[in-house]
């Protein structure tokens, strides 16, 4: 059966196959007005700047521009840095301030080693 002019193990069958196959996509590819009659199952993308699409999905348009709004991390830095250099002004500069902070706080005094 291998021997038949039409099984695929024939090399001028294979050959035939090889190149209907390609002229056919080549014909597909370049007809003339096939890129006409085309119609994409797809919607057309937006040629809006990313800008006014920012705008658009957070509602910025309310006044407000991309380049006016903040992004909340800066803010948040920010009050965490002031929280700490407030903590740090409250934070004892000697020891026998330490001690006096410590009994206050636990009402017992400090720990063996605690002005180590």
């Amino acid at each position: 059966m291998s021997g038949s002019p039409l099984s695929l193990a024939n090399p001028r069958t294979r050959l035939a196959v090889i190149l209907t196959t390609f002229f056919a996509l080549v014909y597909l590819i370049l007809a003339p007005g096939s890129s006409d009659s085309y119609v994409s199952p797809y919607p057309k993308p937006r040629t809006e700047s990313w800008k006014s699409t920012a705008n658009r999905w957070f509602g910025w348009s309310a006044g407000k521009t991309v380049e006016e709004v903040q992004h909340p991390i800066p803010k948040l830095m920010h009050e965490a840095q002031v929280n700490f250099r407030a903590l740090i002004t409250k934070q004892s500069k000697t020891l026998s301030a330490a001690v006096k902070e410590y009994k206050k706080r636990y009402k017992r005094d400090p720990p063996k080693g605690f002005d180590e």
